[in-house]
């Protein structure tokens, strides 16, 4: 006799469950071959297979019973511990073969492109355009400012100077976002960290606009040295960009480019659920608000730069999950020609469909 696991064994019980569960009354007892009826409306009544087919079903799987082959087919411990085991190593394994992708490519060579505009044409016009200290000082002389006021200098510095707190912090969360983004499923790990590249060079973008314009006295310790030296526009490139990567500048200062990118990075923990539980909510706003304090602190940037990074994250992180998401974009845009060429663009770097409103039909929507 054949195991109760094989394929045709299971597929009789299951015709041998169906024909003795089917209604008695269609079946006649007096006859051994299947027959077909009329009912009184006209209607064609097929009967059940005859007692002697389904005794001969019976009669030779007699030794096996419906109820254990069914509870084998519907339990099998064995299958179900794999299932199990091979979603949960899905889940918590890496996948690192998203991020080998020709648009991440793109996406990273527009951040690089950016950060060095805003080095060029920011940072450096900021530090060849902020005012000199006359006479010469050997301490700073900034603005008034309430934050100076109320938090003292304190500015411990790390790897042998070249780091301070709002940088660690700053580099923790990109270290903890791209690790949390290879154990995402379906390309959105990779979708994490193009918009992390997208959300910074547009921030840079709109610094380079800011950081420039107006010249601030500088009001960081670190800066001194050259507080009271003029320098031409060359010689503030030279400084700014030929002292190793990623730049680094003096009177850069509206706004806060720290600040902006620490909070875009809270935005996608909690976007995208990087943590459960209250204990790790907290200490990434903790952490978050630390390196806010430390941008003070350490008078990197006047406290209006810092209040200002807020304003500028909400707008450009508005603007791009709701303008370029693809539910949301059918009620801003009614017509292909209307739509920006940067939303068109980071829609097709983020493989998005971009819903159009269809004006004529209210139940109308058209995709690029």
């Amino acid at each position: 006799m054949e195991s109760c696991n094989s394929y045709e064994t299971l597929s009789l019980i299951d015709k041998i469950e169906n024909q003795i569960s089917t209604d008695t009354d269609t079946i006649d007892y007096s006859t051994t071959s299947s027959t077909s009826t009329f009912s009184s409306t006209g209607t064609s009544t097929v009967s059940s297979p005859s007692i002697d087919e389904i005794q001969s079903l019976e009669e030779k799987y007699k030794d096996i019973t419906i109820n254990q082959c069914m509870k084998m087919k519907n339990h099998d411990p064995i299958k179900k511990h794999n299932q199990k085991s091979k979603k949960r190593s899905t889940k918590t394994s890496m996948d690192l073969k998203q991020f080998i992708h020709p648009k991440l490519a793109i996406s990273f060579i527009i951040w690089n492109i950016c950060y060095i505009i805003m080095g060029v044409f920011g940072g450096s016009v900021a530090f060849y355009h902020f005012p000199r200290v006359y006479p010469k000082s050997y301490i700073p002389v900034p603005l008034p400012d309430f934050g100076y006021d109320i938090i003292p200098y304190w500015c411990p510095l790390y790897n042998h100077g070249s780091l301070n707190l709002q940088s660690t912090i700053l580099l923790f969360f990109y270290t903890l976002l791209f690790v949390g983004a290879t154990y995402k499923r379906n390309g959105k790990g990779r979708l994490i960290v193009q918009q992390l590249l997208h959300l910074n060079s547009i921030i840079f973008l709109i610094r380079t606009c800011t950081v420039g314009i107006t010249g601030l006295p500088q009001p960081n310790p670190r800066c001194q040295p050259i507080q009271s030296k003029i320098v031409t526009y060359k010689e503030a490139v030279q400084f700014v960009m030929l002292r190793g990567y990623p730049p680094h500048a003096c009177g850069d200062l509206i706004f806060s480019g720290h600040v902006a990118c620490v909070l875009l990075c809270i935005v996608l923990f909690h976007k995208y659920n990087y943590f459960t539980g209250t204990s790790p909510f907290i200490i990434t706003n903790v952490l978050g608000l630390l390196s806010i304090l430390s941008v003070i602190s350490c008078r990197s940037h006047y406290t209006i730069d810092v209040i200002l990074a807020f304003y500028f994250v909400y707008f450009v992180q508005d603007w791009y999950f709701i303008r370029c998401n693809i539910i949301s974009t059918a009620f801003y845009y009614t017509d292909r020609t209307c739509i920006p060429v940067a939303v068109k663009f980071i829609a097709w770097l983020e493989d998005r469909k971009i819903v159009i409103y269809d004006s004529n039909d209210d139940a109308v929507k058209s995709r690029l």
